[in-house]
């Protein structure tokens, strides 16, 4: 399993699946500018799966990350998945991804999503977005 983080706490962890190792890097390093290490980050979805699966199921995740543009399990698929299960179907998802369609982005909205984002073209602005989803798990635990 190819996991590039791991901080073993019990405070709010935010679970990125992204493929691109440059993407993961830059969210790497990103969350390391802002201080923040209860994260885990998976390179597919299938990974993703595995591993919660293996956790106690008392303590889900505070929120899940996806790229939507995944080989073998697409965000919308792991969304679908994860909002059938009892365990996780409260957790916010965030879809995010190189390009979306407003309607692609309606339609996993509609699906549970709680964000649909377009990833950022800068390191200030997936900065922004790393201290948005800090702050939201932040204020939710």
């Amino acid at each position: 399993m190819n996991i590039q983080h791991q901080t073993l706490t019990k405070s709010p962890r935010i679970l990125f699946v992204e493929d691109d190792i440059d993407d993961r890097d830059i969210i790497e390093d990103s969350l390391e500018r802002l201080n923040w290490h209860h994260r885990l980050l998976f390179s597919d979805g299938g990974q993703l799966l595995q591993w919660l699966k293996s956790q106690p199921q008392t303590q889900p995740p505070a929120m899940l990350v996806l790229d939507n543009q995944l080989p073998n399990y697409r965000g919308e698929t792991l969304l679908r998945t994860l909002k059938k299960d009892p365990i996780y179907a409260n957790v916010p998802v965030m879809i995010f991804s190189s390009s979306i369609s407003e309607k692609k982005k309606a339609a996993l909205l509609a699906s549970g999503a709680w964000k649909v984002e377009e990833k950022p073209s800068t390191i200030k602005a997936y900065d922004q977005l790393m201290q948005e989803l800090i702050t939201f798990v932040s204020h939710s635990s």
